[in-house]
């Protein structure tokens, strides 16, 4: 399934996250940074994000749809899962903006 252990749920349950080291090697992380930048590049106007990438950006689904990345999502929730939204947040000195704590809780599925 994917290098998540059952500590490494349990501490998630316990604790609301939890670390899992060498999911994601320096070559994808770099094919995704590059994939995700020229879908930036691509937008028509600036911003601070990105919506749609599960769309936009065939990298990322790839990667999202993963075996390894969907394995963590299917031990933690005890279920089959699938990706269903990608966005990018990139908050930088340039492009801020004050979010209070919170959790997403509506995910649009067809």
């Amino acid at each position: 399934m994917s290098k998540t252990s059952s500590s490494s749920v349990d501490t998630f349950e316990k604790n609301g996250f939890a670390l899992i080291k060498a999911i994601v090697t320096e070559p994808e992380l770099c094919e995704l940074t590059d994939a995700i930048e020229a879908v930036r590049r691509a937008a028509p106007t600036k911003s601070a994000g990105v919506r749609n990438l599960l769309t936009r950006c065939a990298v990322v689904r790839k990667f999202a749809e993963s075996d390894p990345i969907c394995g963590i999502a299917t031990k933690v929730l005890r279920r089959k899962a699938k990706p269903v939204k990608a966005i990018l947040f990139d908050k930088t000195p340039d492009a801020n903006w004050y979010v209070t704590w919170h959790q997403d809780t509506t995910i649009a599925v067809k």
